[in-house]
């Protein structure tokens, strides 16, 4: 109740008390009583009608009221004013945290220290609030920061939570057996999660599984297959090294490229019957198995080819001729 309501409540309760013991008690209040006051030696007598002596109490209290809720008012007033004032510097407190200014702050409210001080652990992420749920909260998202996998049941996150997806995506990145089931029957990439699996399958999976995925792949895609293949990190029958180097269009250089680096890795005639059928069905090959029949010292077919074509393969042509000449050369140095 406010101070000012109280007072006018307080002054209505005496008039009405006042009114009732005039109507029904007027004889009784009218008579005097005497009150003698006495301390050691000295005595006081006060004699006051029986309605002054009824109304001391209500009065006092009704003074010991006014000023309590003077008091509070004012300490109102004053919370107040010191937390408009720390309004204002709560702002500023913000701007030195995004600038990361290393600028002492202060708050005259005990609300706006503690909130700047979990506002000031939230920014920098530091596990050391007085809350346990937050230090938790904060332990999660550091771990998924760091690409864990973790334990998201006490927490009770909705699947488009930003923290969930994170979690998502750190399993489909550690564990092959879920980023397999995430892909398996997907024919496209909609997502991160399904792009980290993608990416996750084609880094560390076995072919037996990647060859079975429905989702298109890149040249990109075939290139790091290709890679993985070169490292010894990738196991392919010659039939799946063939149909997988002609799922893709590569241009005439990247055909040779691939060509230098299998011939070191298979044996060169099963390496010749692959591009040979490559480069039956794209011309852009058409280098690439003039390289191994040069490597092969198989000239006779270079030069059936060469001139059967209106392409010009003045590189071969060199070789075809220092070979006639008896002269030193190297293939590899002069097919780039």
């Amino acid at each position: 109740m406010k101070a000012k309501n109280f007072l006018i409540y307080s002054i209505l309760y005496i008039i009405l008390f006042e009114v009732i013991l005039i109507l029904f008690f007027n004889e009784s209040i009218l008579n005097t009583s005497i009150f003698t006051l006495t301390i050691f030696n000295f005595s006081y007598n006060l004699e006051l009608q029986n309605l002054i002596w009824i109304n001391i109490p209500i009065i006092i209290y009704m003074i010991f009221s006014i000023i309590y809720f003077y008091y509070s008012f004012m300490s109102i007033h004053f919370i107040k004013k010191k937390l408009k004032k720390d309004e204002s510097n709560f702002e500023s407190f913000l701007e030195k945290l995004v600038l990361d200014k290393k600028e002492k702050y202060s708050f005259k409210t005990q609300e706006f220290k503690n909130i700047s001080e979990l506002i000031k652990n939230l920014y920098y992420e530091q596990i050391n609030t007085k809350s346990n749920k937050l230090n938790s909260a904060l332990a999660l998202k550091s771990m998924l920061n760091n690409n864990e996998v973790c334990d998201l049941k006490p927490f009770k996150l909705n699947k488009d939570n930003s923290l969930y997806i994170k979690n998502e995506i750190n399993k489909a990145k550690t564990d092959l057996s879920y980023a397999y089931n995430i892909i398996k029957n997907k024919i496209d990439i909609n997502n991160e999660i399904t792009l980290n699996a993608y990416i996750n399958i084609l880094n560390n999976d076995i072919y037996a599984n990647i060859k079975m995925l429905k989702i298109k792949k890149s040249k990109n895609d075939v290139q790091l297959l290709l890679k993985r293949y070169y490292n010894d990190e990738l196991k392919l029958s010659n039939a799946e090294l063939e149909i997988l180097i002609s799922s893709i269009k590569f241009d005439e250089n990247e055909y040779i490229n691939i060509a230098k680096k299998l011939y070191e890795k298979i044996e060169s005639n099963s390496l010749k019957a692959i591009f040979k059928k490559i480069q039956n069905e794209n011309n852009e090959a058409t280098r690439a198995y003039l390289y191994i029949l040069a490597k092969l010292a198989e000239y006779d077919e270079i030069r059936d080819i060469i001139y059967s074509q209106e392409n010009k393969f003045d590189d071969f042509e060199l070789l075809i001729f220092l070979k006639e000449q008896g002269k030193t050369y190297n293939v590899d140095k002069l097919i780039f």
